[in-house]
């Protein structure tokens, strides 16, 4: 009788989690057109197959292996983007193998609740795709899983696995960052903390040496400090240190009711546990191999999460940076108590409510994108470039086969960032450069702030421009 339940629970197990992951893969072939970031990240892909680069065609914030990533989605030349969502659900189905592989390494009670709770978070904060933060998911899990088989040479494998996460988005180390702490002051792989502190610097030192000669033989090591360190560092407006706080709980915008986001109840039940092991410890608790992960994780989770959050902002996607440890804490909650198990059936319900109300609007986004980007192949010579103002349509370069005039694809979101040459670049672009057409999305353009660089750029330039087409999202301007 029991085998019978136990077979019957397993095959539901195995029916829900199949049907999760099915829907998940529905919405990567479904949603075959990218949202804000990933149409930027494309169009840095797009560069690339055209034999240009990134930094000096294309100014951006983000480090630079998003774009060789985008750019194996164009041998799929039909539709490079359907080629990336191969990419991501390898990628997906990967992250999956190796929470699972970790879960049995650590024999972590109900398997199960651990790959659910990873996709009913992946769902929720997704945000279709094609993020950095996206591909940042499978090093961690690595760095996370190798530590824990105490696999030789662990320096240099964790060294490199932080290098390629930095070069996806600059605070996506904190994590792997973590992991490697957590290594250098615990005995759990070794006991000599001297000797990994110098094999890991050695090895960041030499990954660091190939990427500025790799960089500076490309011509772009001078530009990819510019964009991607001076900027942020200089010119990103930065509120005090209690500002953020205040925003960030009174106006989050993941998962949040009427501001105030659900993630912040996670965030307290996260630090009640830590104090309910402190105390255990004090009690003499000797901890297992899975108390001793759980512990670790929580903390290096709080060390992380301002570095994910310290721009102010609290988009969905951002969350996919702490998703590996916040898994194996959530999954723990679900594995231990009901009001945990209950949760996570909740945050699955919001995962699919949420992405499936989305698909009306990306229809009409969809088709009104289609419509526009056959009216610009059909009156636009192969060679000739287009300017799309704005945020959010970046990826109709792409499906028009055609180039921007400038590398300034989208306004900066900082105003003072428009130093002198940036501000010579983009007046010599538009007065000496005009692109053939300049297309307008009805949504976005109004929200572009008038006293913007660029926009007052825009906007001058459309006065010797005449209107030629116009569907439900968007207006064409040609050159007169």
């Amino acid at each position: 009788m029991n085998n019978d339940i136990s077979r019957i629970s397993l095959f539901v197990k195995k029916i829900i989690l199949s049907g999760v992951f099915l829907f998940i893969v529905f919405l990567h072939l479904y949603y075959l057109t990218p949202g804000v970031d990933a149409g930027i990240h494309m169009y840095g892909s797009f560069l690339i197959t055209k034999g240009l680069l990134p930094y000096k065609y294309l100014w951006n914030n983000k480090p630079p292996l998003i774009y060789v990533i985008g750019a194996i989605g164009f041998l799929l030349k039909s539709n490079p983007f359907l080629g990336v969502r191969v990419i991501e659900l390898a990628i997906f189905s990967c992250n999956l193998f190796l929470v699972g592989k970790i879960v049995r390494a650590v024999n972590l009670r109900e398997p199960f609740l651990y790959l659910l709770t990873f996709s009913a978070i992946y769902l929720v904060s997704w945000e279709q795709g094609f993020l950095t933060e996206t591909f940042d998911i499978p090093l961690t899990l690595a760095a996370l899983y190798l530590l824990i088989r105490k696999i030789k040479h662990y320096e240099l494998i964790c060294a490199f696995l932080l290098t390629a996460s930095f070069l996806l988005k600059q605070n996506a180390v904190a994590v792997i960052a973590g992991i490697m702490l957590v290594d250098v002051f615990s005995n759990y792989r070794q006991n000599n903390k001297k000797k990994k502190i110098i094999k890991y610097s050695i090895s960041l030192l030499f990954f660091s040496l190939l990427l500025y000669l790799l960089l500076s033989r490309l011509g772009i090591w001078n530009d990819f400090i510019d964009q991607v360190f001076i900027y942020n560092i200089k010119y990103e407006d930065r509120s005090s240190f209690g500002t953020l706080i205040v925003n960030h709980i009174r106006r989050n915008s993941f998962l949040s009711v009427k501001g105030i986001s659900t993630v912040l109840f996670f965030n307290i039940c996260i630090l009640l546990t830590l104090w309910k092991y402190g105390k255990m410890k004090r009690d003499g608790y000797v901890f297992e191999l899975k108390d001793w992960l759980l512990v670790n994780l929580i903390i290096i989770y709080i060390a992380s999460y301002y570095f994910v959050y310290m721009s102010g902002k609290s988009y969905p996607h951002y969350f996919m940076l702490l998703i590996v440890p916040a898994t194996f804490i959530m999954g723990h909650y679900a594995a231990e108590t009901k009001i945990g198990k209950i949760t996570l059936g909740i945050l699955l319900i919001v995962g699919f409510i949420s992405n499936i109300s989305a698909i009306p609007q990306y229809k009409k986004i969809y088709e009104n994108r289609k419509t526009v980007v056959y009216f610009l192949k059909n009156n636009t010579p192969a060679d000739e470039f287009i300017h799309i103002a704005g945020f959010g349509n970046q990826y109709l370069y792409v499906m028009a086969d055609r180039l921007s005039h400038t590398k300034f694809i989208l306004p900066l979101f900082e105003n003072n960032g428009y130093t002198t040459r940036y501000k010579s670049i983009l007046v010599n672009d538009f007065e000496k450069h005009p692109p053939l057409f300049i297309i307008l999305n009805k949504n976005n353009y109004k929200q572009l702030d008038p006293n913007n660089f660029y926009t007052e750029i825009v906007m001058k330039t459309l006065q010797r421009y005449r209107l030629v087409y116009e569907n439900e999202l968007y207006i064409v301007y040609k050159r007169n």
